[in-house]
């Protein structure tokens, strides 16, 4: 149960971590526009993924 938390919080950190090092770099690219443009995406493809994994797992329940 330790190991299960150190590995999510250290996931946790780096995502921000490499997350904000992503965005930063756009920003200082494309300005703020493309950080709206990126984060925009980023949010998109995130909702589909949990739509995705929530109607597989509504599947798994049916069987």
């Amino acid at each position: 149960r330790a190991q299960a938390s150190g590995l999510y919080l250290s996931s946790y950190y780096f995502g921000g971590l490499a997350g904000a090092l992503v965005i930063g770099r756009i920003n200082s690219i494309y300005g703020w526009q493309g950080s709206v443009v990126a984060l925009s995406i980023i949010i998109l493809f995130a909702t589909v993924a949990s739509q995705s994994f929530r109607s597989i797992s509504r599947q798994e329940m049916m069987i």
